[in-house]
Order: structure tokens, then sequence, then C-alpha cells
């Protein structure tokens, strides 16, 4: 398969272009998966960091030294892990007053306190409860990712999506989880390995997405699928990839206001590379009229 196939400049204007079009739409998607980010964002809060990373002095008005007591004093009292893993202890602390401090420390009591709420549990139900919310919180993401990728297929397509394809993809999700649990480890193992071959996977198998959505493939076949459809093509779509990288940079300086054209113009310029490869590789001119016919 010839790397003439797609012309970058095309995808990208075409990209652009369907944004443009399809703004309005793309602002209320935004604007879901921001509310939904919002609600997992409270929801993990209220349950309470499950790691002490920094030293407390980063965040508190103490020295570094009181700092060093304060840590020895939350490991030796089994608050926290060696390796800063929070207990059950620390995350049942309710009360500044059943905290075990040395006298150096007694002056912030109330301090410390205040600061380790952040690791305290305070969700009305018990945490296996929120192990199993979180779980559907995390399948309603994936779930939205599925859409959203659909979405950027319709659009290409001009075939005018609607903003409820976001949650009613139900039949991909777990094709979509295996085949990204499959594909992100191959990809660590490449980069491991010597970085190349872990770059190499990734432009050869970055459709397997498209491919369950699209074809309603498995997560194998879908990644031997995108390595067959890249065939011949895969210099040019690593260079369109960096172009997707330098772009979003810069609308990620711009105030981060740039993302809301740049996100949906590099995705949906994919999705019209997807559209091309798979018409022309079944043996029409890559056209969006093929497109639209063979879908």
């Amino acid at each position: 398969m010839s790397a003439a196939v797609f012309s970058k400049k095309e995808a990208l204007s075409h990209g652009f272009y369907q944004t443009q079009k399809y703004i309005g739409l793309i602002l209320l998607i935004g604007l879901t998966f921001f509310l939904m980010s919002i609600v997992t964002g409270i929801f993990d809060a209220f349950a309470g960091k499950g790691t002490l990373s920094q030293p407390p002095h980063t965040e508190m008005d103490i020295t570094e030294e009181q700092s060093n007591m304060l840590m020895k004093v939350l490991v030796d009292g089994d608050y926290i892990s060696r390796h800063g893993m929070v207990t059950g202890r620390l995350r049942y602390l309710d009360d500044p007053n059943e905290l075990e401090l040395p006298f150096e420390l007694e002056p912030h009591r109330r301090e410390i306190f205040a600061y380790l709420q952040q690791f305290r549990y305070k969700l009305p139900f018990p945490r296996p409860v929120y192990f199993v919310l979180r779980v559907l919180l995390w399948s309603v993401t994936m779930l939205m990712n599925i859409g959203y990728i659909k979405m950027t297929l319709l659009m290409s397509r001009d075939q005018k999506p609607r903003l409820s394809e976001l949650f009613t993809n139900v039949d991909y999700l777990i094709a979509y989880i295996l085949g990204t649990l499959c594909y992100t480890a191959a990809f660590m193992g490449g980069l491991i390995l010597l970085i190349v071959p872990g770059i190499i996977f990734s432009v050869m198998c970055q459709l397997y997405t498209f491919l369950i959505i699209d074809q309603g493939l498995g997560p194998i076949e879908s990644l031997k699928r995108s390595a067959q459809l890249t065939k011949g093509s895969r210099m040019n779509l690593f260079v369109l990839g960096m172009l997707y990288i330098l772009i979003n940079i810069a609308g990620a300086l711009c105030l981060l206001v740039g993302l809301i054209w740049s996100v949906p113009t590099t995705s949906i310029a994919m999705a019209y590379v997807f559209d091309r490869l798979s018409a022309a590789e079944s043996g029409g001119s890559g056209s969006l009229e093929d497109i639209i016919k063979s879908v």
C-alpha cells in the first residue's frame, strides 16, 4: 500500500473543517467529559488519597526537621506504611485528639490534623462499596471514550452524530478495554526493550480502536488488522502523529482554549485517515464518497 493513500495536509484540513462544522456538538462533548471528571474527582477526594507521596513540610508551615519527625510518627504509629501507603488507622481518624504526637509537634496538632484530612475516608458507605462504584465510574468513562471515537468517525463522514452516542456503545466495551490493555502492554514492553520497537508497534496498531468500534473486531484481531491496514503508510502515520502532538501542544499553550480546536481536529483527522486506508485497501479511491458508500 502506498504512503500516498492519504495526505497529511488533506487529513488535517478535513479535521479542521469538520470541527468548525460540528463545533456546537464538540463543545457539548467537552462539557460532558468535564462534568464527568468533576464527579470522579469529588468522589475520589471524599475517598481520600491512598499514598502520602510528598514530605509534609511542602504543604504545612513546619520545618523539614519537624516534617521528618511527623513522618516517623506516622510510620511508627501505623498511620502509613514505610512506603507511604495510608492505613485504616489514618483513613478513619476523625478526632485530632486521637492523633499520637510527640511534645515537639503538639503545638501543630490542629494543623497536622487538617493536613491529614486529605487522606481520610469521608464517604457514607464502606470502602468495598466505593471500589464497586469507582469501577462503574471508570467503565462509564471508557464507554464515553468509545462514544467519542465513534462520533469522530461520524463527524468525519458528515453523518451527524448525536450526543447520546457517548453512552450507547456498550457492546464494544469489553473488546475496547481488552484491546487497550493489550496495546498498552505491548507498547510498554517495546519501550522497555529498546524504545524503537515500542514506537513502531504504536504506529502499526494505533487504528485498533476504530476497528473495534467501526467493524466490531475483537481485541487481538483489531491489532492484527491495524498492522495490515498501516502497512506501507507507517512513516506517513508517524510524521502525522508528530504533527498531532505539536498541534495539541500549541493548543495547550493558547491558555488551553486552543485545545477546543486542536483535539477534535486531530481526532477527526485520524478518523479520516482510518477511512482512507480502509477504502483504499478494499479497492476504492479513498474519496469521501467511497468511504460513505463502504459504511
